[in-house]
Formats: structure tokens, sequence, C-alpha cells
């Protein structure tokens, strides 16, 4: 290969490797939101100094913080997990949408640190997710999908989630991914109408109208949360034939 081509060739390699977005989602060193039934760990971790560490055998489910927001242009998720020794046994993971979810089985089948990178186009539909345009959070299902029992004592560590795109994004941070995402719901309610009686509506369009009440109130506590409960499905009723 004479050294022009080889320049050529160098070049484009590298304009290749630079034509994409690695975004952090959470590094476990406490600047995003709790993971539902983890804790923080110092050992072991991946980098930094802290991970985050769920038992399995313990709580069945984890649920990420909310990252509502625009997934279309991501191809991946990507994560470092620690198991001792290898488990036969699948966990799903979930990744949340309005009406559904999508879901792809991940595999305990190695030992150490491990990066995984789940190719988001491999997930299947449950019910009838919104879209890749329209996540919530993401979450693992370590039961309630055909899974024999947790294996006792099961837990996971977790560090360095991130979302990648094989795209050169104009952001590369999740706290502005997070505000450019609001900005355009707000941009996107306004030019509708008044951006906080539609955000309430849309929080509320799934909401049934007929709900099932308890027949025997013992408490104020649970006066209170059904009167809350019942000014939503009024809300909810008298929006239904706006958002049908």
């Amino acid at each position: 290969m004479s050294r022009s081509a080889f320049a050529l060739l160098l070049a484009l390699s590298v304009s290749v490797a630079h034509c994409e977005t690695l975004m952090t989602l959470d590094d476990a060193e406490g600047t995003v939101g709790a993971w539902r039934n983890t804790v923080v760990v110092s050992d072991p971790v991946h980098g930094g100094k802290g991970a985050l560490k769920w038992d399995v055998s313990a709580q069945s489910s984890l649920d990420s913080p909310a990252f509502r927001g625009d997934w279309s242009a991501f191809d991946e998720l990507r994560f470092w997990a620690y198991l001792p020794e290898p488990v036969d046994f699948t966990i799903p993971i979930v990744f949340v949408s309005e009406g559904g979810y999508y879901i792809i089985d991940w595999k305990l089948d190695w030992e150490g640190w491990k990066e995984h990178r789940i190719k988001l186009a491999d997930c299947r539909k449950a019910h009838e997710p919104a879209g890749w345009t329209d996540i919530h959070a993401l979450g693992f299902r370590a039961q309630g999908y055909g899974q024999p029992a947790v294996p006792a004592g099961l837990s996971i560590v977790f560090d360095d989630f991130s979302l990648h795109s094989p795209e050169t994004l104009e952001v590369s941070t999740l706290a502005d991914w997070m505000a450019r995402e609001r900005r355009e719901r707000m941009a996107k309610l306004k030019a509708s109408g008044n951006p906080y009686y539609l955000s309430v509506l849309e929080s509320l369009k799934n909401t049934k109208p007929q709900p099932s009440l308890p027949t025997d109130i013992k408490s104020s506590w649970t006066f209170s949360g059904l009167t809350s409960n019942a000014m939503a499905m009024a809300w909810a009723a008298s929006a239904m034939t706006s958002w049908s």
C-alpha cells in the first residue's frame, strides 16, 4: 500500500471514529437520582468511587431514575456489571414507554467485570409502546417473565451506564440532553395551548375514568388519597374525547 493510500485510509478511520457520541447516564457518583432497590458500594467498582449493588435475591426488580426523552438517535445501552461467578439465569431489561415497553433478555453468563452493549434494535415490543422517541426509564426484571426462582444470594453490581449513538449529537451530557428534551416538550405544549393544563392532561390521558373504590374507609388518610384520585379521574374523564 502506498503512503498516500495509507494516509487516506487513516484519515477516514479517524473521521469515522469521531462520528459518534457516548453519553453518560449514570456513573454511580451521586449526580443522578436513585435507582430503586440498589445501594451504593465502594467495592467492587469499575470506575470512580462508587457502584450500584442490586440484591436480586431480596428484590426482584430494579428501576432507573426517570430518563425521559427521545432515544431514537441512540443504538446501544452500555453498562458495566460485576458477577463473582457465572449464573444460569436470565434477567429481562425493559425500556418503558407510553402504552408499553421494549424488552430484551440479558444472560448472567460471565465472571468479574464485563461491559455489556445492549442493541436497542434487538428489543421486542410489549403491548403498544409509543416508540423510542418517548422512553421514560429502564429497568431489570428478575421475576414475572417465565424465569425460575432467583438463585439464592444472587447480587449484581453495576457501574457506568451510558447511551451510544453512531452520530455526532448536539448534546453529549445527560443534563444538556434532558434540558433540551424539556424545552422541546414545552414548546410543543405552548403551540397547542396552555402548557400547564396540557401537561396535566398528558399525565392523565391513560387514567381509567371508572376506578374501583374500596367500600370500607377506615382513616382520613385513605379518604384523602381517594379524593386526590377522584380529582385525577375527573380530569381524565373530561379529557378523554380530546385524546381519542
